[in-house]
């Protein structure tokens, strides 16, 4: 197996998760609690509904010396349904042999396997497929496969229907390091131009859609591009402009990425499942079908088929028969969305579930009570930032003029155009940022599992945060903050916030939490409960002027992800629209995304997330409550083993890739 590491990829703060948290537990009086980030889960497998199977399998034998190909074609007879695979498998031979098995198994067992004769190789053991695991969870998202509308497509590698060009796992050092999942072979260009992978040959997409190739990687990454398709509303493609130009595909199996900006850590933020992957769909699927053909239906290459992803109600799949890379062993898995974290404690409690998203504050009783978290999670930060000030006039790359809505009438809000405006809003955010206590949120809310957080974007524990923890601190005080709302011009209940909080979790607890503290100096808060598909929009125009939930804390600081505060990867005509964005654009994030987009150079990587961050945190843009390591808790009862690897986010509750869980 091969490996990808490079400088800064070590995750910080990197521990053995559950040990850590369950400590943290028991010592109830104990300040410091988990830093870590990170979850694997398992993979794809399909499970094939009916009373009968019937294989037909014929081995073909071609001598060449004293190896042999088996090409086997498996017939699976169910309604509406045929599922062809090639198998290639190596072996001494003496003659050419075919022959049909028939096979009948009950409706909740799928044995496939191919017989040859005559071998005097190694039995391989046929992978049983059966039980059906329930994970709840407090949201699904909503479902799309037509890759520039699909604002959860990451969700589709999570679950294991789509697969990524590199898999995330735990390295040897306990840093992040990467496995080749899709390419075997890679040749990166002397000058770090362009990289171009080879794709494995013979991996098949689910339902008939044929081989993979490189076109399939090219019409993956070109449509969630904005730069390459203006149209795409894609979850992650925002993050791309400012890395990748358009993928070529010279030959079937060669996919060609020219780089706009290469360093260290691109291939783990552009090509892999870290955080939010681009799964690989298939180009015919798509555009032989068409638009909302595409929208109901995601094909990929994974372990698992999906058989159905309903918004608001879950997310079933099934195993395919078998896998060039892991086949599971898990018949059905289901992610149920339950929004209240009461309820999905409860079906773990009664067996309903064997594994749950549930609140921080239940860990430690529901430990109590014999059920264990999972071996990884992430650092998860309750943060916030004040959406509207578009402070960006040019476009960071082309220099385009920006068209953007500074509305100077909401008080948090700043124009750079009217210098007297940003003085007045600074002290207004100032004002909010330090009217609440995070201590106390943080034992109210997270059981005091968490620690107060400053920033978002970065970890209290990361190194650039911990040069500069003297500095960056904000006290409790309700008193200045009073005083600087007077001083700002405004009297009391005059200022009025919009504050969108999600409808469910803990991050609702927060907001109503942060909108008692601020009535008790005078400011009243509109709550926001939209789910976050309808509230995401507003995002991806740059018309989101309101406060807004926002925490993305789970890399190091020092990775170029200061595009999230920056117009990098708007539209570059300077038109609103583009990637995604949190609300915010500043130059001084533009500058450093640039910057520590090319660099190596760990120090100069080091300074300039300083200045940015230092420059976020004198202009009060993007407070944090706390921040508090979460991941999903399973019984161990029902779950025989789960091999995780580090998540960067929390989609589909944490419970990533089910090909790596078996049950008991």
């Amino acid at each position: 197996m091969y490996f990808i590491r490079g400088r800064a990829i070590r995750a910080m703060g990197v521990t053995v998760f559950a040990g850590l948290l369950l400590a943290a537990i028991a010592c109830s009086g104990s300040t410091e609690t988990i830093v870590v980030q990170t979850v694997l889960v398992p993979g794809d497998t399909v499970m094939v509904p009916g009373d009968t199977v019937i294989q037909t399998v014929e081995v073909e034998v071609q001598v060449a010396g004293d190896t042999v190909v088996q090409t086997v074609e498996v017939e699976v007879q169910v309604p509406g349904e045929r599922i062809v695979q090639t198998v290639v498998v190596t072996e001494e031979v003496v003659r050419q042999v075919v022959q049909t098995v028939i096979v009948e198994l009950p409706p909740d067992v799928v044995v496939v396997t191919a017989t040859a004769l005559p071998s005097t190789g190694d039995a391989v053991e046929p992978v049983v497929q059966s039980g059906t695991l329930i994970i709840a969870v407090p949201s699904v998202g909503t479902p799309s496969g037509l890759i520039r509308d699909c604002p959860w497509c990451a969700t589709l590698a999570d679950i294991s229907v789509q697969e990524t060009i590199f898999r995330n796992i735990r390295g040897d050092d306990g840093g992040i390091a990467l496995s080749p999942n899709l390419v075997e072979s890679w040749e990166t260009a002397s000058d770090g131009s362009y990289t171009d992978f080879k794709v494995r040959e013979g991996i098949e997409f689910h339902r008939g859609f044929g081989e993979l190739t490189a076109e399939d990687l090219a019409y993956t990454y070109n449509e969630a591009n904005p730069a390459t398709q203006p149209l795409s509303n894609h979850d992650t493609g925002g993050a791309l402009p400012p890395v990748l130009a358009e993928v070529l595909y010279p030959s079937k199996y060669i996919a060609r990425f020219p780089w706009v900006a290469f360093n260290a850590v691109t291939f783990t933020t552009t090509l892999s499942d870290y955080s939010e992957g681009y799964g690989i769909a298939s180009k015919s699927a798509v555009v032989d079908n068409g638009d909302e053909w595409a929208r109901q239906n995601m094909i990929g290459t994974g372990p698992y088929i999906l058989e159905d992803w309903t918004q608001g109600k879950g997310i079933e799949v099934r195993a395919a028969a078998s896998h060039w890379r892991k086949t599971a062993s898990i018949a059905i898995v289901k992610w149920l969305e339950i929004p209240e974290g009461s309820t999905r404690r409860a079906m773990l409690e009664t067996g309903e579930a064997q594994i749950a998203h549930v609140e921080v504050k239940d860990y430690g009783p529901l430990a109590d009570e014999g059920f264990t978290l999972a071996p990884e999670g992430i650092l998860a930060d309750q943060a916030f930032v004040y959406g509207g000030n578009y402070w960006e006039t040019v476009h960071p790359t082309s220099g385009n003029a920006l068209t953007r809505v500074r509305n100077t009438d909401l008080a948090w809000v700043g124009d750079p155009g009217d210098p007297d405006s940003m003085v007045r809003s600074l002290k207004v955010r100032q004002a909010l940022n330090m009217a609440f206590e995070r201590d106390v949120m943080n034992d109210a809310l997270a059981a005091g599992l968490g620690r107060p957080s400053i920033l978002g974007g970065i970890s209290d524990k990361d190194p650039v945060f911990l040069a500069h923890a003297d500095e960056w601190v904000i006290p409790y005080d309700p008193d200045q903050s009073r005083a600087l709302i007077a001083d700002a011009g405004y009297a009391p209940d005059e200022i009025e916030l919009n504050f969108w909080i999600g409808p469910s979790g803990l991050q609702r607890e927060v907001g109503e939490a942060l909108a008692a503290a601020w009535a008790e100096i005078g400011v009243r808060t509109n709550l926001d409960l939209q789910v976050y598909s309808t509230f995401r929009p507003s995002r991806i125009n740059r018309t989101s002027d309101q406060l807004s939930f926002f925490g993305a804390s789970g890399s190091p600081a020092v990775w170029p992800i200061d595009w999230l505060l920056s117009a990098i990867v708007a539209l570059e005509d300077g038109t609103a629209g583009g990637g995604f964005n949190s609300g915010v654009e500043i130059p001084e994030s533009s500058t450093a995304q640039v910057f520590k987009l090319s660099s190596d150079d760990a120090a100069a990587s080091f300074a300039a997330t300083e200045v940015v961050k230092g420059y976020q945190f004198d202009q009060a843009l993007w407070p944090g409550v706390f921040e508090v390591a979460e991941a999903p808790m399973y019984n161990p009862d029902l779950i025989g083993s789960w091999d995780l690897a580090p998540p960067g986010n929390n989609r589909v509750g944490g419970a990533k890739h089910p090909e790596f869980i078996t049950l008991k």
